[in-house]
C-alpha cells in the first residue's frame, strides 16, 4: 500500500473515532439504549422489589398508536415525466416502482424504519442494487449432445456390422464435456433497513446535507469476510477476529482463541467520503484496505436515507417520541406502584382472644366460605371476644396523581383516547371531538409527510440504481381495472430518463372504510344533479363509478353498469328492429360510426406486446393520458 493510501486509511479510522468520542460525550448511545428500553417496558430506575413495583408502559401504546397511523398501507407511487417525451416510460415506470415495493418486501423494512424514528428519533434505510449469479451444469445441452452422438454412434454400427464396435452410453458419456450456464437469481435494486447505532456521521455537521462524511458499520464473521472475492484476498487472509466480539461468544475465560472462523467476528466499514467522492471498505484492524479507494458507485451519492421525527435545531440527530415522555413515564410507574403498595396495606385484620376460640373456630375464622357459624368458647362477651383492627384507608390524592399525569402524557405525545380507540370519560359534543382529532391530525400530518418524503427518496434512488445497472429484460406485475392481474415485460432502456416522483397523499395510512364511503356517497350527492346529458357537465356513468371502486372497494366497477349503446341495441330489438337494421340507422360499421369513447385495445390484448404498445393500454387502465 502506497503511503498516500496509508495516511488516508488512518484518516478514515480517525473520523470514525471521532465520531464515536462525539456520540459517547453527548450520551446519544445510552439516551437511544433508554428509550428502547422504556419500549420494551425496562423502565425502572429505582431498587423496588419486583412485587412492589407497577409498569404501565404508555411509551409501548404511543408509539403503537402513531406507527400504523403513518405507515400501514404500501404508499402510492405516481411518476411524472420531466419531458413531454417521457410520458409513455413514466406510465411504465410507476407500475414498475409500486411492484417493486411490494414483491421485493420493502414495506416490512420500511416500517421498521419508521419504528426507529418513533422511537429513538431517527431511522435509516439503504439502498443499493443486488446481482447473485450461479453457474450451474447445463443438463439440456448435455442431453441433446448425448442424443445427438447415440444417434451418430448407432448410423455407424448399421452401416459397418463387421467393423469396429460402436462406444457404449457409458463411453458417450465420458466422451461429452461438462458445460455449464450462468442462472440469475437477483437482478433488482433493494432497499433495506439499518440500525440506528450502526450509521456514523461527520460529527460538525447538523443535518445531512451538510456532513462530509457517513460511515456503516457492518459486523461479518471471520469466514463470511475471507470467502467475500469483492474483498481484496491480500488483506482478508490476513485478518483476525476483533477484541469486541458477542458476549455470547466469549466463553469463561474470556477467551476468543479457539472459536472457529464462523463464531469470530469482524467489523467491517464501509465509509463514503462525500467530499472527495469516494467509496472504501476497511476494517477496525489490519494495514490495508478491504476495497481500495474509489469513485462513488451510485449515481445519487451515498445509499442512506434518513427518516427524521423531531428536528432539533443546530443538531443533527432528531428527538424521538419517548424521550420528551420519559420522566412522566417514570413519575406514573412510580404512583402506580404507590397506589399498589397502598392497596396492599388496606386488609381487613381481626384481635380475638385465642382463649374464647378452640382450633376449629380459629380456622373457620380464616375460611374464605360464607355463612359460617362460629362458636365461642366460654362466657367471654362477644364484644370482647373479637374485633375488628383498625386500617389505613387508600389515600385518593394518588389516584388524582395519576389523572394528572396521564393527561400531561396526553398533552406531550398528542396521542388522545380517540386515536386509542378508547371511550373518553368527559361526554363531548361532535364539534368538541372534531376540534381535538383535528388537532391531533395536525401532528400526525406531519409525521406523515417526512413519511412520504421517504417513501419518494426510496422510490426514486430504486429506479435510479435500475437505470445505471440493469441490462436485461424484466417483467412487473398490475392489477388492472377489472382486478385482474397481468404481466408485462420491459427493457432497460424503456425506463430510462429523467422523471419527478411523488407519493399519494394518506396512501400509507389505514383505510377508513366508512369515511371512504361517506366521501363517495357526498361525491355522488354534489354531482349528479348535473348529470342531465342535456346540460353535458357531468358524465353520470364515471360518477357512478369511481363510487363503487373507491368508496366500495370494487375493482370492477363496470360489471354493475349497463352499457348505453348494448342498452339501445336491445331497446331497438325490443321494438322490432333487427340489431343490423338498428345499426344502420344509427351509423353503425357500415355508416362509419366510432366506437365508444375510452375503449380500445385490452390488456389481454396486449400481453406480450412490446413495452411501448403495453404502456398505451396501461394509460387507458390508469385514465392517464400517453
Amino acid at each position: 500500500m502506497s503511503k498516500a493510501d496509508e495516511a488516508y486509511l488512518k484518516k478514515c479510522r480517525q473520523r470514525i473515532t471521532s465520531a464515536k468520542n462525539f456520540r459517547r460525550q453527548e450520551g446519544l448511545d445510552d439516551t437511544w439504549d433508554r428509550m428502547v428500553d422504556l419500549y420494551r417496558g425496562r423502565q425502572w430506575m429505582n431498587n423496588l422489589p419486583s412485587d412492589d413495583r407497577m409498569v404501565v408502559n404508555v411509551a409501548f401504546a404511543t408509539i403503537n398508536v402513531i406507527a400504523p397511523s403513518v405507515a400501514f398501507s404500501y404508499p402510492k407511487v405516481t411518476v411524472h415525466a420531466r419531458q413531454p417525451d417521457l410520458d409513455t416510460n413514466a406510465v411504465l415506470l410507476e407500475q414498475v416502482v409500486n411492484y417493486w415495493w411490494q414483491h421485493y418486501d420493502v414495506m416490512p423494512e420500511f416500517q421498521l424504519a419508521v419504528k426507529d424514528s418513533l422511537i429513538v428519533g431517527f431511522g435509516w434505510l439503504k439502498c443499493g442494487y443486488r446481482y447473485v449469479t450461479e453457474d450451474v451444469e447445463d443438463e439440456e445441452g448435455y442431453e441433446a449432445e448425448f442424443e445427438r452422438m447415440r444417434g451418430e454412434a448407432d448410423e455407424y454400427a448399421s452401416a459397418n456390422p463387421l467393423g469396429p464396435p460402436a462406444p457404449t452410453d457409458d463411453e458417450i458419456a465420458e466422451s461429452i464435456p461438462i458445460s455449464s450456464q450462468t442462472v440469475i437469481h437477483e437482478d433488482r435494486p433493494f432497499c433495506e433497513r439499518v440500525g440506528f447505532k450502526d450509521v456514523y456521521v461527520d460529527p460538525d455537521g447538523t443535518t445531512p446535507r451538510d456532513i462530509k462524511w457517513i460511515a456503516q458499520k457492518i459486523m461479518k464473521t471471520l469466514e463470511e469476510v475471507r470467502g467475500d472475492d469483492s474483498y481484496k484476498k491480500s488483506t482478508r487472509n490476513k485478518l483476525k477476529a476483533d477484541s469486541r466480539v458477542s458476549d455470547w461468544l466469549i466463553d469463561a475465560e474470556g477467551s476468543t482463541a479457539d472459536r472457529s472462523p464462523e463464531d469470530q467476528l469482524v467489523t467491517v466499514w464501509e465509509y463514503y467520503d462525500l467530499q472527495n467522492g469516494q467509496m472504501c471498505v476497511f476494517s477496525d484492524f489490519g494495514d490495508d484496505f478491504l476495497v481500495d479507494p474509489m469513485e462513488q458507485p451510485y449515481v445519487f451519492g451515498h445509499p442512506f436515507t434518513m427518516i427524521p421525527n423531531y428536528t432539533v435545531p443546530d443538531h443533527f440527530y432528531p428527538m424521538g417520541e419517548l424521550e420528551a415522555l420519559e420522566p412522566l413515564q417514570h413519575e406514573l410507574n412510580l404512583t402506580r406502584s404507590a397506589m399498589f403498595n397502598d392497596r396492599k396495606q388496606y386488609r381487613r385484620r381481626w384481635l380475638y382472644k385465642p382463649e374464647a376460640f378452640d382450633k376449629s373456630a380459629r380456622e373457620q375464622l380464616t375460611s374464605p366460605l360464607d355463612n359460617i357459624a362460629i362458636a365461642v368458647s366460654g362466657s367471654t362477651p362477644l364484644n370482647e371476644a373479637i374485633m375488628p383492627m383498625p386500617s389505613n384507608e387508600p389515600n385518593p390524592q394518588l389516584y388524582q396523581d395519576s389523572q394528572i399525569i396521564e393527561k400531561d402524557l396526553v398533552d406531550i405525545s398528542g396521542v388522545n383516547e380517540y386515536m386509542r380507540g378508547s371511550i373518553p370519560e368527559i361526554r363531548r359534543t361532535a364539534t368538541e371531538a372534531a376540534i381535538i382529532q383535528d388537532a391531533a391530525n395536525s401532528r400526525a400530518a406531519d409525521k406523515l409527510s417526512k413519511v412520504e418524503w421517504a417513501v419518494k427518496q426510496v422510490a426514486r434512488r430504486m429506479v435510479q440504481l435500475a437505470q445505471q445497472y440493469m441490462d436485461t429484460p424484466q417483467v412487473a406485475r398490475l392489477v388492472g381495472a377489472d382486478g385482474m392481474d397481468y404481466w408485462f415485460e420491459f427493457e432497460p432502456e424503456d425506463i430510462q430518463g429523467e422523471f419527478d416522483f411523488e407519493v399519494e397523499a394518506g396512501s400509507t395510512q389505514p383505510k377508513n372504510d366508512i369515511q371512504r364511503r361517506k366521501t363517495a356517497m357526498e361525491l355522488m350527492q354534489t354531482l349528479m344533479p348535473f348529470a342531465d346529458p342535456a346540460m353535458g357537465l357531468v358524465n353520470a356513468r364515471a360518477v357512478l363509478s369511481y363510487a363503487l371502486k373507491f368508496g366500495f372497494d370494487i375493482n370492477n366497477p363496470d360489471q354493475f353498469l349497463t352499457d348505453p349503446m348494448e342498452q339501445m341495441q336491445q331497446q331497438m330489438m325490443q321494438m322490432g328492429m333487427g340489431e343490423e337494421e338498428g345499426m344502420e340507422e344509427e351509423g353503425g360499421p357500415e355508416g362509419g360510426m366510432a366506437p365508444p369513447m375510452g375503449e380500445g385495445p385490452s390488456l389481454e390484448a396486449q400481453a406480450g406486446a412490446p413495452p411501448m404498445d403495453m404502456a398505451q393500454a396501461l394509460a387507458g387502465q390508469m385514465g392517464r393520458g400517453v
